[in-house]
């Protein structure tokens, strides 16, 4: 299956929301075909995933509309579309769902934007809209996603690890049933 993520935020990028993409698309990238749709000029290169870019020195107009673009040209070889919240992207996704009718998985990972979003009347009512147009929408819960840190001084958490590796399947699994 060939999936296209659209995201916000990407490595280099200093965000949990930025880690979480990353490690969704390494983690589908074992089984599946990804492409990342994102912003940004020199993002972190992940195996077996092709990763496109709009540059985020442009006015937001013609960011977002380039943003658009791309992902409309990039989903006639894409059998799901997973979509990282954020307003934007949630805006040229919703405008590239009436073009293209893909099915869409939102993913709420970045809860400071998905708040962002709930006061603000027009993203609102874009991030409603692209709620009906999706399949599912899945929460991330970064707490459980976070990998555990390993310091040279200390020994290896192997608890935690398992408990970070099995929180990942699960999440996919969710994320994966939810497509069928």
């Amino acid at each position: 299956m060939h999936i296209t993520i659209a995201t916000p935020l990407f490595p280099p990028d200093q965000d949990e929301t930025a880690r979480y993409t990353k490690t969704l698309a390494a983690s589908l990238g074992k089984e599946d075909t990804i492409s990342v749709l994102l912003y940004g000029s020199l993002p972190e290169s992940v195996t077996n995933t092709a990763l496109i870019t709009i540059s985020k020195n442009t006015p937001l107009p013609i960011r977002m509309f380039s943003f658009a673009w791309k992902l409309i040209f990039s989903l006639k070889k894409t059998d799901m579309l997973y979509v990282i919240n954020g307003p934007s992207v949630e805006f040229p996704v919703l405008l590239a769902s009436y073009i293209r009718n893909i099915p869409i998985i939102l993913i709420i990972a970045d809860m400071h934007a998905h708040t962002t979003t709930i006061h603000n009347s027009f993203t609102h009512q874009v991030h409603r809209a692209l709620v009906r147009r999706s399949v599912a929408t899945v929460s991330a819960q970064h707490s459980m996603l976070v990998r555990p840190v390993l310091h040279p001084l200390e020994n290896y958490p192997t608890t935690a690890m398992e408990a970070y590796e099995r929180s990942w399947k699960n999440h996919l699994m969710e994320i994966k049933n939810k497509s069928i």
